[in-house]
């Protein structure tokens, strides 16, 4: 297994690569969690497999869409989601010549919200993997339904902890846009799962990121 960091249009990127065929699965994090996910799928997965990390400079910016107003007093959302998909482009190119059998996008909160975002923008992922995605989002869902994905993906993951659809305010119908979200793709003709986790938010999002991407892993490998 080779470890390569590289910075790619100004964001830190990780690329744990094996050296024969495997899937790959292109992670979007902050750098602390990429380690503990890591660890976790090799404990596990037993196969080998390709993770690519990808770190965005700012969480509210990078990875949202179009632009918002904050929630919780936290800044407002910049909207340049476009612009953080370049990153992905480059990323497919440093990934030329490393055998892939099939390709996905993962990313947990917001960067579960991007990871399925990015499969309407770009062409080149098999599969998304959404852990607690921030489908709460004005106008997410709604932009989903309205347009073509641009992915021809074989799978949809996504799961959700039980307590966050109990949420305040606009994160409050998380549940229900998740489930409206996966329903969509699911007529798409898209495999899709979703699966429901104990506790809120923040209860062991490497545990339920890596558990995803495992079966992400079978689901390939089957």
């Amino acid at each position: 297994m080779k470890e390569i960091a590289r910075t790619i249009k100004g964001r830190r990127c990780f690329f744990f690569l094996e050296e024969k065929e495997a899937p790959a699965v292109v992670l979007i994090g902050f750098e602390e969690e990429i380690k503990p996910v890591y660890s976790a799928i090799k404990e596990r997965y037993k196969e080998p497999f390709h993770l690519i990390a990808v770190c965005p400079s700012s969480w509210n910016d990078d990875l949202t869409p179009w632009k918002a107003k904050a929630i919780f007093r936290g800044p407002d959302f910049g909207g340049k989601a476009d612009e953080f998909i370049n990153v992905l482009d480059g990323v497919k190119e440093e990934l030329k010549g490393v055998p892939i059998s099939s390709l996905a996008v993962a990313g947990y909160s917001l960067a579960g919200l991007f990871a399925v975002y990015a499969a309407y923008q770009r062409d080149y992922f098999d599969a998304v993997i959404s852990g607690s995605g921030s489908f709460w989002y004005p106008d997410f869902v709604s932009f989903c339904k309205a347009n073509p994905i641009c992915s021809k993906l074989s799978c949809a993951l996504f799961s959700l902890g039980k307590k966050e659809a109990n949420g305040k305010g606009l994160t409050s119908v998380v549940g229900e846009k998740t489930q409206e979200l996966v329903e969509h793709l699911t007529g798409l003709g898209i495999q899709t799962s979703f699966v429901w986790n104990e506790g809120g938010h923040f209860n062991e999002p490497e545990k339920r990121m890596s558990g995803l991407i495992i079966s992400f892993l079978l689901s390939v490998r089957a």
